[in-house]
């Protein structure tokens, strides 16, 4: 069953206050400090569509509203077979800059998280053309390892790993 992507219904922060603008989510994810993110899906019907979560590491391309993952070519991998099942998926990324804080009277109750957030939905699809898989991975490369010579992904190398793209149908940011 597919589902229109503008009807889905996305609830707002409960904190608004905390809320940051598309451009300050677009900018954590695109950050060569914000190294990985993780992936969720619907799961797999074989395992009662237990939703699965894996950490991955990404480019963001703010331009394109996409998050660029790769992964293993092994159709059988669980990553590639619940994205073949249902390929509605949601990306979470927590910034560098969590750390603990205190009103200093040593209560626990009174400890608090300092985070920043970003949240992405949206429809993950396969690259399929060595073109783009090169254009993803090279786009990865430069926004992750800035600072760092790296040589671009000739095309006949991009057959050894997966390329996905995740199109963004929302976005959500939060700091606190």
């Amino acid at each position: 069953m597919s589902e229109n992507a503008d009807a889905i219904k996305y609830l707002p922060l409960r904190a608004q206050k905390r809320a940051i603008s598309d451009t300050e989510a677009w900018a954590i994810l695109q950050s060569p400090d914000t190294t990985y993110g993780f992936l969720g899906t619907h799961g797999l019907a074989a395992e009662d569509n237990m939703p699965y979560v894996i950490p991955m590491n990404f480019a963001a391309d703010a331009d394109a509203r996409a998050i660029y993952l790769h992964t293993t070519i092994d159709a059988a991998s669980k990553r590639n077979r619940a994205i073949a099942e249902n390929p509605r998926a949601t990306f979470v990324v927590v910034g560098p800059d969590a750390a603990m804080t205190s009103d200093g009277s040593g209560l626990a109750c009174k400890f608090s998280m300092n985070f920043t957030s970003v949240m992405v939905f949206g429809t993950i699809a396969k690259i399929e053309t060595p073109a783009e898989k090169a254009r993803a991975l090279n786009f990865l490369m430069k926004q992750k390892a800035p600072g760092h010579t790296v040589s671009d992904v000739a095309e006949p190398h991009t057959y050894i790993t997966t390329i996905y793209a995740l199109s963004a149908t929302h976005i959500s940011g939060s700091r606190k």
